[in-house]
């Protein structure tokens, strides 16, 4: 389901980790999960204190993106999570 909680999901639960002391960088497999719950990297990476890299595996089409987003309740809080994107 599309939402707006997904950096400070994510952060949450690697600064719980048990092994949060271990982790040298947070490794993304795309910057999007369940639809369009955006993850901002460079929140993320000052919530959980570590790097954060993301992979893609084609770059991202902002304008058709933008377009779905636009469809959302809140789309502007949506889309304010891509500004992580490269432009």
């Amino acid at each position: 389901m599309d939402g707006l909680d997904a950096t400070e999901k994510i952060a949450e639960m690697v600064v719980k980790s048990p092994h949060y002391d271990q982790l040298r960088v947070l490794m993304l497999n795309e910057i999007t999960f369940a639809g369009f719950n955006i993850v901002d990297i460079k929140r993320l990476f000052e919530l959980a204190a570590r790097p954060v890299l993301a992979i893609t595996k084609k770059k991202a089409h902002l304008e058709e993106m933008e377009k779905a987003v636009k469809n959302l309740p809140e789309w502007e809080k949506e889309w304010k999570q891509s500004e992580t994107l490269e432009k």
